[in-house]
């Protein structure tokens, strides 16, 4: 039965390359590469936190815009170049399904702090309200599925979610 966890997250985790010709893509990433650092305490993640495939929230710290504006934002927090989507997906490194995922805001294709996907009414795919490309943020890893993005191969810049023992869960740039 481990055996067959370990070969289904694999398959899981070939299914972006899969969807883009089965040939290993160059991932473009046009957005800007910006600190990111949004953490939750226990309290804090049971407020905002995701908890079902397709809940979504929106993080935006920026002099003009903070959203959500009742947060309680840290004097090192930082939403990356257009903020940050959090959504709760399918993670392919796990195979959880309910997972917390998180990915900049902006479009890639766009490239703007001011022009910012938003989630679709299905809750698995967002969609440039610009270049009108659309990405599957719950299932594939931000992988773009149609539009300038899918022809470009210009995938939305991830974020790592680290939940800690001590129940806290920090957003915050891959290493």
């Amino acid at each position: 039965m481990h055996l067959l966890g370990r070969i289904f997250r694999r398959m899981v985790a070939a299914l972006p390359l899969l969807m883009l010709g089965g040939c290993i893509p160059e991932m473009v990433y046009d957005t800007p590469r910006m600190p990111v650092y949004i953490e939750f305490s226990p309290g804090l993640w049971d407020s905002y936190g995701v908890f079902s495939l397709g809940q979504h929230q929106y993080f935006i710290l920026l002099p003009d815009c903070t959203v959500p504006s009742d947060f309680i934002w840290r004097a090192n927090s930082a939403t990356g170049y257009g903020g940050v989507l959090l959504i709760s997906g399918l993670d392919p490194a796990s195979g959880d399904a309910n997972a917390p995922l998180a990915y900049d805001l902006s479009c890639p294709i766009e490239n703007s702090r001011e022009v910012r996907v938003e989630v679709t009414p299905d809750g698995l795919t967002a969609q440039c309200p610009e270049c009108e490309s659309v990405y599957n943020v719950a299932m594939l890893s931000g992988t773009p599925t149609s539009g300038p993005a899918f022809h470009k191969k210009a995938f939305l810049r991830q974020y790592q979610v680290v939940k800690g023992a001590d129940g806290n869960v920090l957003i915050t740039n891959r290493n």
